[in-house]
């Protein structure tokens, strides 16, 4: 079994999800080519500006059931002279979560602790425990 599906498979089995209420924190970062070519699977390549992003999610309303929190790390990649995103990861907080998106979409899914939280002007994610507390 792999983590790939055929875009045609992917639509016919499932209607796109919606996410109602939703809070995401998304972090763009610059990295080196030599750490892409480190963690891309072949046959990736580093495009020429090398480029990740990481978020985390809030999901308190979905219309398929299910509430829970959500992260990615995400490396920016070419395949075929086409650039597109990688997943390194995804945690969730959800046993049904981690089943759709891993066994419908291929997504490397886990379960994982997950926040995200904001306080004013403030707002962070990921960690088990806030910032905010002490």
């Amino acid at each position: 079994m792999g983590f790939s599906k055929p875009l045609q498979e992917v639509t016919q089995k499932w209607k796109p999800g919606e996410f109602y209420d939703a809070e995401v924190l998304t972090v763009f970062f610059e990295t080196t080519p030599e750490t892409l070519r480190r963690l891309l699977p072949p046959p990736l390549k580093p495009p020429s500006l090398p480029i990740g992003f990481a978020f985390v999610a809030d999901y308190p309303r979905t219309n398929f059931g299910v509430a829970y929190r959500e992260s990615g790390l995400f490396l920016r990649a070419v395949f075929n002279g086409e650039e597109g995103s990688f997943c390194l990861a995804m945690p969730v907080t959800d046993d049904m979560a981690l089943i759709l998106g891993r066994e419908i979409f291929g997504y490397p899914k886990k379960i994982g602790k997950i926040h995200l939280a904001h306080k004013g002007s403030q707002i962070e994610g990921g960690r088990s425990a806030t910032a905010f507390d002490s």
